[in-house]
């Protein structure tokens, strides 16, 4: 069996990047969730945690990464806030 492919999907809020999320949705045994990220809409954020619990979620907005931080503090998911965030995540050498 091959090994797990670790995802950063970049604007998961928005149509691309649902769509992106629905193949990972229905190949969980070949990817796993490494970040997420989005620019501010927090609702959408939210919903995208509660439901593939990635390890981090990046929001570009501060403030909407604290609003997030506070709707998601029952789950495992790390919130970081900012482009110095995102340029992190993307560089991860575990990552595709």
């Amino acid at each position: 069996m091959s090994q797990v492919e670790q995802l950063v999907i970049l604007g998961a809020t928005g149509s691309v990047g649902l769509s992106t999320l629905a193949v990972v949705a229905e190949h969980p045994q070949r990817y796993q969730l490494f970040a997420l990220t989005a620019y501010s809409r927090v609702e959408k954020a939210e919903a995208l945690c509660r439901k593939f619990l990635p390890r981090y979620f990046v929001m570009v907005d501060v403030a909407a990464a604290a609003d997030l931080a506070g709707r998601i503090s029952d789950l495992s998911t790390e919130v970081l806030a900012g482009s110095d965030a995102l340029l992190a995540v993307v560089q991860e050498s575990d990552v595709s």
